[in-house]
């Protein structure tokens, strides 16, 4: 197998991606900073209980979101492989975004009626309406930004997006402030981020002509709903993976355990998602690679991702009892042990976005499918047995399990002989070496 290294080329690709990986990581660890102090003043105020029944509609918006996109981001990637030019995609992806919120809606209306409220959790129905308008301006903001994405404009998208979450923490903080923080408040105050992040990327898809009078292409808009569903079917379930154990834990163990396991997973996550920068970066040249260098370009940066997230899961590991307690109060000690259990898991899983790429290119999904529907249904049935017996811990170790399991799941759908292997996974002194250069 060829080494990326001996092909200058790839080579230069791969640095140039680290190089531009690195710069929108410090954007994105200003987003992650924010959200992180807003999780710290929402746990301060409300307290556990409080924050799990402010996670319920979060995570159920979350949910939702993961099922109502149907793949149409994923289908740009394809799409612009292609040569279908970037000003048609924003109108599809615009149209599209409409068509499937009013869906998403109307099924919710529905499963609201039919269930008294219930399958909700027993939230308010303003609070659900006012969580789930939100919807048609996510889905718009996540398919400019994809399209941003492809335009060469990652830093910068990535840094208005840094801005709106800005603008949530200072709502937050100013109602902290004042002692006026309540849970209700809480979950209102997300239309600070998601409001300013859609009018953003929406000005900056117009500064680059990307926007256009909305025309209904019906053409682009099956042939995209064809390939992203595709896309959909296996990564629907590795969102659902990621979020449908808090709804569990919820109902085995209630608000209170929620806010704890809620409080772990987002802290986590935020390990796994230092590494999503470089893989962002690298998708153009993956787009446009050949003769199997998309392969050996996200091989490459999968051992760079893994040793990224074990350095930082490394720091989270020791300073965890330290800080959780500091930081967010000794109501949530508890969360320290379902916090180190859940890292091996994102440590490994931070090689999936690099290998998604791949088979997002190819439009090959059915082998990555297999696995991901056997590790979901391992972590809900899993999760159903063990909770109840060994608390929020045991989500913990399941969820990581999975996340191993999915991870090896791209490994088999991407690998090929000559071209990459397992043993090409597997970070050295090298990859230490070039990341401290990229950052310097």
């Amino acid at each position: 197998m060829m080494e990326i290294r001996e092909d200058p080329d790839l080579f230069e690709a791969l640095t140039t991606s680290e190089r531009l990986g690195a710069r929108v990581m410090v954007l994105r660890l200003m987003s992650v900073a924010g959200a992180f102090v807003a999780t710290v003043l929402v746990s301060r105020a409300l307290g556990p209980e409080g924050r799990g029944l402010y996670a319920l509609p979060i995570v159920q918006m979350g949910v939702v979101m993961a099922v109502s996109h149907l793949g149409i981001e994923h289908a740009n990637v394809y799409l612009a492989a292609r040569g279908v030019e970037l000003q048609r995609l924003w109108m599809m992806n615009t149209i599209a975004a409409l068509l499937l919120s009013t869906g998403a809606g109307v099924v919710l209306a529905i499963a609201w009626v039919a269930t008294s409220g219930s399958v909700f959790g027993g939230l308010p129905a303003h609070w659900l309406v006012l969580v789930m308008a939100q919807l048609p301006l996510l889905l718009a903001s996540l398919f400019w930004a994809s399209l941003l994405q492809l335009a060469g404009r990652l830093r910068s998208s990535v840094g208005r997006s840094a801005i709106a979450s800005l603008s949530h923490l200072t709502c937050l903080a100013l109602l902290f402030a004042t002692g006026t923080l309540t849970t209700f408040r809480a979950v209102a105050v997300v239309w600070a981020n998601t409001g300013l992040a859609f009018v953003l990327l929406f000005a900056q898809a117009r500064a680059l002509g990307l926007t256009s009078r909305l025309r209904l292409e019906m053409s682009l808009l099956i042939r995209a709903l064809g390939v992203g569903i595709r896309a959909y079917a296996g990564l629907l379930i590795v969102m659902l993976l990621l979020r449908v154990d808090q709804l569990i834990v919820k109902t085995q163990l209630g608000f209170d355990a929620l806010g704890i396991y809620s409080l772990a997973v987002v802290l986590a996550e935020s390990v796994w998602l230092l590494t999503d920068p470089f893989a962002a970066a690298l998708l153009p040249h993956q787009v446009y690679g050949t003769d199997g260098d998309e392969r050996r370009l996200g091989y490459a940066l999968a051992r760079l991702n893994v040793t990224v997230a074990a350095i930082a899961s490394a720091i989270a590991w020791i300073a965890a009892p330290h800080m959780i307690p500091l930081v967010f109060g000794e109501r949530f000690s508890a969360a320290v042990w379902p916090f180190r259990l859940l890292l091996p898991g994102v440590m490994i899983f931070a090689i999936q976005r690099p290998l998604a790429q791949i088979l997002l290119k190819e439009g090959r999904f059915r082998s990555a499918i297999s696995f991901n529907v056997v590790a979901l249904s391992v972590n809900v049935g899993a999760n159903m047995l063990l909770l109840r017996r060994f608390g929020v811990g045991a989500a913990s170790v399941v969820s990581t399990v999975t996340y191993v399991a999915v991870a090896c799941g791209y490994v088999i759908a991407t690998r090929r002989a000559g071209v990459t292997s397992w043993r090409a996974l597997v970070p050295s002194h090298l990859e230490l070496k070039r990341l401290a250069q990229v950052f310097r």
